[in-house]
């Protein structure tokens, strides 16, 4: 087995023995000791491990919270060994569950002559517990027009109603130079980093040709601009030097944040994202996963999840797509609208956190299909992370056009073209 082969095949293990652990109902994390080594030994799992990590946490009831767990798994990331010393990996915890008597399988070992390398399974922008950017600042640029709030509108995507409540859902900003931000959150809405992009005219991406153009309209994030130009009052940098984001997906910010940028229309046919909060005998409880999946509908445009989010969920004018009149799909299932925000920023431990919804993935579409192919490898890793089945749509690839697949459209372009 390679390398890579030994990585898939010690989460596959992992993960079954944290479901027996969990089924058992027999806490491993029931002392702050025992706690901390279960981080150092599933740390090498990177995404994965950190998900396990809070399912064995978890069992420890009100104990357990979510940011100590994140900190504490951390924590386990940057330093070699334990507070007593003990380098412990993923072997102690094989060796644990074997002492619970679970039938742990032998460990894989390699059989070709592979060189040794950093077995830690950490994409380039995976953060388990990422900086974030103050809050203040959503709201500072949250008013501000933009060329794409103003090209949506002028090239007819969207009615002025459809923007104005787009804009109350979705974390969107903009600059005085016209630039919008995109912003990126975690499930909580705190802001992870915002993409900054120009719009020409008909609403489409401006993509720079001149050395001039490429200064002033590439596009960028915000917190490099706010680490290396942005300057409070005093000159100082809005955010320092050493801060250090992560990426997830581009989403509605969760309620409360659904708050009118202007006289909207009527907010209908949405479930909200974050954990509810519901009444059971006379006390507030969380429910973390909806006891009917909600429908996540995953592009790779940020500007295709606005606009179809609106056509779907918040309909002011007729449409073919498939509507009902409360402003749902046609199986009834309320939906939300994701971005990846493009092709090579999907990642496996992203759909971590969609585990028990129904997910659906339009890729874009191109001349050889080397976009559907890439999605679907992708996808097919993650319904191996979150044991479920994701449907990767693949009707770009059967329908569009000779001519559409050379101008490598989306479904949006698919569905609204004449």
């Amino acid at each position: 087995m390679t390398e890579e082969e030994i990585l898939k095949r010690k989460i596959e293990i992992a993960t079954d023995m944290v479901d027996l652990i969990v089924k058992n109902g027999k806490s491993v994390t029931s002392d702050c000791r025992e706690w901390a080594n279960r981080a150092y030994e599933l740390r090498d799992l990177g995404a994965v491990g950190l998900d396990l990590y809070h399912r064995l946490s978890q069992m420890d009831g009100l104990a357990y919270t979510a940011y100590g767990t994140n900190a504490n798994f951390r924590s386990a990331l940057k330093h070699a060994a334990n507070a007593s010393g003990n380098r412990r990996s993923l072997v102690s915890f094989f060796n644990l569950c074997r002492e619970m008597g679970l039938p742990v399988p032998d460990e894989p070992k390699v059989t070709t002559n592979t060189t040794a390398v950093d077995r830690t399974y950490k994409p380039k922008d995976w953060n388990p517990d990422p900086d974030t950017i103050p809050q203040m600042y959503l709201d500072a640029y949250r008013h501000q027009e933009s060329s794409f709030t103003r090209s949506a509108v002028g090239a007819g995507l969207l009615t002025k109603d459809q923007m104005q409540h787009a804009r109350s859902v979705y974390p969107i900003g903009g600059m005085i130079d016209g630039a919008v931000i995109f912003w990126y959150t975690n499930c909580r809405g705190e802001l992870l980093d915002g993409k900054v992009m120009y719009y020409d005219d008909s609403c489409h991406r401006i993509k720079p040709q001149t050395d001039d153009e490429r200064k002033k309209k590439r596009t960028t994030w915000m917190s490099s601009k706010m680490k290396y130009h942005l300057r409070d009052h005093d000159g100082n940098p809005l955010l320092p030097e050493n801060w250090e984001g992560g990426m997830g997906w581009w989403r509605p910010l969760p309620p409360p944040a659904h708050t009118p940028m202007l006289s909207t229309s009527e907010y209908v046919g949405r479930e909200p994202l974050a954990p509810e909060r519901e009444m059971e005998n006379g006390k507030t409880a969380t429910r973390n996963i909806p006891t009917e999946p909600e429908t996540v509908i995953i592009v790779e445009s940020e500007k295709t999840a606005i606009i179809l989010n609106e056509l779907l969920t918040n309909p002011v004018r007729d449409s073919h797509l498939p509507l009902r009149e409360d402003g749902r799909v046609s199986n009834g299932e309320a939906i939300s609208l994701f971005a990846s925000g493009g092709l090579n920023m999907l990642r496996d431990e992203m759909f971590l956190e969609l585990r028990g919804k129904r997910i659906i993935v339009f890729p874009d579409t191109d001349t050889d299909g080397r976009t559907f192919r890439t999605w679907q490898t992708i996808c097919h890793r993650a319904e191996k992370l979150i044991g479920q089945c994701i449907t990767v749509s693949d009707i770009l690839e059967r329908h569009a056009t000779p001519d559409q697949k050379a101008r490598k459209i989306d479904i949006l372009d698919f569905l609204t073209e004449e």
